[in-house]
């Protein structure tokens, strides 16, 4: 297996970070209870894996935290995830950080694993979150592919020395 290389986002690799968001999140416009974001603007890390696109994380840094608003990768099981959490907790480090805040709906289960696995902790639980990201943005869908409605958000966190 080849190691997974991230870099920072540049203008050279938007264009695909972009597609990732609307392939993932129906546009580059994000909803979280914190905000509104627009990924595009964002800093981030890429991850690539043998030299292609495989992925990518954007955040935004709030005092004390390090807050990730995307992270999705176009392979599973190549460790790019891990990767760009490592580049996420790498820049909650150097700009000062003590923790790092993610949200996923009530229903993406792999997502809730992935973070618990990777040091995540539940912080908190924000009911009918998703019913009200849903009105700006209607094509945000009712129930996941098993039929879990999707309503709530839930934040993990992750502190670090």
């Amino acid at each position: 297996m080849h190691p997974v290389e991230t870099r920072p986002i540049t203008r050279g690799s938007r264009a695909a970070v972009d597609a990732l968001a609307v392939h993932h999140w129906g546009g580059t416009r994000v909803y979280d209870v914190a905000g509104v974001y627009e990924t595009s603007e964002l800093p981030g890390a890429i991850a690539l894996l043998d030299g292609v696109f495989a992925g990518a994380v954007t955040w935004v840094r709030e005092p004390g935290l390090l807050r990730i608003v995307t992270i999705a990768s176009t392979v599973e099981g190549r460790g790019v995830g891990r990767s760009l959490l490592e580049a996420a907790e790498t820049e909650a480090r150097t700009s000062g950080a003590c923790r790092l805040v993610v949200s996923t709906d009530n229903g993406n289960l792999r997502a809730l694993g992935f973070y618990q696995r990777n040091g995540y902790s539940l912080a908190a639980l924000h009911r009918g979150a998703i019913d009200r990201f849903r009105r700006p943005k209607p094509q945000i869908p009712t129930h996941d592919a098993t039929g879990i409605p999707l309503r709530d958000l839930i934040d993990l966190e992750k502190r670090i020395a």
